[in-house]
């Protein structure tokens, strides 16, 4: 599933270590072509299966479809979940690396730490609206995403590394209260996101401030994910 020139560089210190950097000092990490050819034609094939069954979201200004759990056993996307690859790549993340990065984690995360999902939106009005995850690391891979210009592109917005991890009474309730304020958005520039399929993109869930703005025109829009260490939080 993973495109062999990756193999190496998942197992390689050097490396790893410029994935956690990135992430602390831009917030967002593209992983150019992640994805085999192959896997991405049988995950787009998976997702349009599953993606009539989705459920739609429409709590704290949502409106999009999402599927999780079951559905999704036996995908490109669960089976990647479960990849000594990732798993490698994530807690070198997480873990840090001593006398260089700090750890996040005080424990390695597990395999069932890794939640696969799947989010739909498909047109004008859907939107998911600007919040924390209460996860370590989301780590993305588009599935299908409809080639719009303009500023209505239904582009991942990210404010990165806007707290820390430490979940002390600033970072969990002044941070997001300051953060929906309009002088917030004055004072500090979002980063956008055009996924490219078959790349792969991860931030901090806990410390970004992020949402999908809503597209422009009609089309089928498909990101699966993976969220690490949800029940930490």
């Amino acid at each position: 599933m993973i495109r062999e020139s990756y193999h190496a560089k998942l197992s390689d210190r050097e490396h790893l270590r410029s994935i956690r950097k990135e992430l602390d000092v831009s917030g967002v990490v593209c992983l150019k072509d992640f994805l085999s050819p192959a896997a991405i034609e049988r995950l787009q094939t998976e997702i349009l299966q599953i993606e009539p069954a989705a459920k739609v979201s429409s709590a704290q200004g949502n409106r999009k479809y999402s599927v999780k759990g079951a559905l999704l056993e036996g995908t490109v996307i669960a089976e990647l979940a479960r990849t000594p690859l990732i798993m490698n790549m994530i807690n070198a993340i997480l873990d840090g690396m001593p006398g260089e990065l700090e750890a996040v984690i005080d424990e390695p995360i597990r395999a069932d730490e890794i939640v696969p999902g799947l989010n739909i939106m498909r047109g004008p009005g859907d939107v998911t609206a600007f919040h924390f995850d209460g996860t370590f690391l989301n780590i993305l891979v588009p599935v299908f995403i409809p080639q719009l210009e303009g500023p209505n592109r239904g582009q991942l917005t990210i404010y990165p590394n806007i707290r820390s991890f430490r979940r002390n009474l600033y970072d969990r309730i002044v941070v997001p209260i300051l953060c929906r304020l309009n002088l917030f958005r004055l004072l500090f520039t979002p980063v956008e996101v055009d996924y490219e399929i078959g790349s792969v993109y991860l931030f901090y869930g806990y410390r970004s401030y992020h949402g999908v703005l809503s597209p422009g025109a009609a089309g089928l829009r498909c990101t699966t994910n993976m969220t690490v260490g949800a029940a930490r939080f």
